[in-house]
């Protein structure tokens, strides 16, 4: 099941809120809407790139790990509430959706002295056939959508509070797309554990990380509202969900090189994957602000919604690590990183969180 299996559960939904105001419009009830603007900071713990080394070598140099820190990303939340029976239960369905896009770069020096240059080198790579390697960008990706199925029963509670409890259906999506690319390779002198490397203009080698996630489970929530003065509420909620569904995982390699070319090979493309799972994936999703309702205009009654929000996710997202490469040593006829290719001799696949904070402001128009 794909994106296009998330988009069908969406077009459903609407039909369904469709059919539900045509018959709230008979009865006479009333339907809210519910319009959001989130800025959110998507995070995992798999961010790093590449590591930086410079000092002089091979007493006192200094190792930088180098990650991309998303920005803040506008996302999208729409959600529709119709009361099924008035002041107890309510029917809800609530989307959000984001799409985030964030790069990061770090640049080496261009010298081939041992004693002081600087270089750059994927995690599972950092020993000397890397030595000439001073460029790498980093490209970060996350498509997010969330889709939840609400029956909202309403507690009694006195007049300057409102509160709710929430069973419901939550659908789940997510992909990271992770994408290294080195370049600039500058030479490196011989070492006693490696053979010269000349420059190489060419020299590129790429890594592509794709985790997809999609799943579907149970979620409970709990929401209250705590009057503070005519109009202006103290507004929370917390759910939980448990996500059921196939986690896939894929780490992509390509490369260029003179080296490459001189053996007739254009383009070195390695590939590693392992069977897709299942996987059950934990679900939190709180927020906590202020809420504000104007006089009813129309009928039509307007209110306003701002403050924190805080989505967490575990075991959302799977990555491929290679752990250990076969190296040249004084042998240039053996695959290595800095010649386009490489032999792989372990790998490991670790799961990772996935998380999302930041401030919300929503508008809630009541028909």
């Amino acid at each position: 099941m794909r994106i296009n299996a998330v988009l069908k559960q969406i077009v459903l939904s609407i039909a369904l809120i469709s059919t539900t105001v045509y018959a709230n419009e008979q009865n006479k009830n009333q339907v809210e809407v519910d319009l959001g603007w989130l800025d959110l900071k998507p995070m995992s713990n798999n961010h790093t790139y590449a590591f930086y080394v410079a000092g002089t070598q091979p007493y006192f140099q200094n190792w930088h790990a180098q990650a991309v820190n998303p920005d803040y990303t506008s996302t999208l939340e729409l959600a529709l509430r119709y009361p099924l029976k008035e002041n107890q239960l309510n029917f809800s369905m609530d989307w959000r959706h984001l799409r985030s896009n964030d790069n990061a770069s770090k640049q080496g020096n261009q010298t081939t002295d041992v004693t002081n240059i600087e270089f750059v080198g994927p995690p599972f790579e950092m020993s000397p056939p890397v030595f000439g390697i001073r460029h790498v960008e980093a490209n970060l990706k996350y498509n997010y959508d969330n889709i939840t199925l609400n029956l909202e029963k309403i507690l009694d509670t006195p007049s300057w509070m409102k509160a709710k409890i929430i069973p419901g259906i939550n659908i789940l999506y997510l992909k990271q797309n992770f994408i290294s690319t080195f370049s600039d390779l500058v030479g490196a002198e011989p070492t006693p554990f490696t053979y010269p490397l000349p420059p190489d203009p060419s020299f590129s080698f790429q890594i592509q990380a794709i985790s997809e996630f999609i799943g579907i489970g149970p979620s409970l929530g709990l929401s209250g509202q705590l009057e503070i003065m005519q109009g202006l509420s103290l507004i929370g909620a917390a759910f939980g969900s448990l996500n059921v569904g196939t986690l896939s995982v894929q780490e992509n390699f390509t490369a260029t090189s003179a080296e490459l070319t001189n053996d007739g090979i254009g383009v070195s493309k390695q590939q590693a994957t392992v069977p897709n799972k299942i996987q059950v994936v934990p679900g939190f999703d709180g927020k906590l602000g202020l809420l504000y309702e104007f006089k009813n205009y129309k009928n039509i009654k307007v209110s306003v919604e701002g403050g924190y929000r805080l989505i967490a996710y575990m075991n959302a997202i799977a990555t491929l690590n290679p752990q250990t490469l076969v190296q040249p040593g004084q042998n240039p006829g053996v695959p290595e990183f800095s010649t386009g290719t490489m032999a792989i001799v372990s790998m490991t696949q670790q799961d990772r969180p996935f998380n999302l904070n930041g401030p919300y402001f929503m508008v809630k128009l009541n028909f």
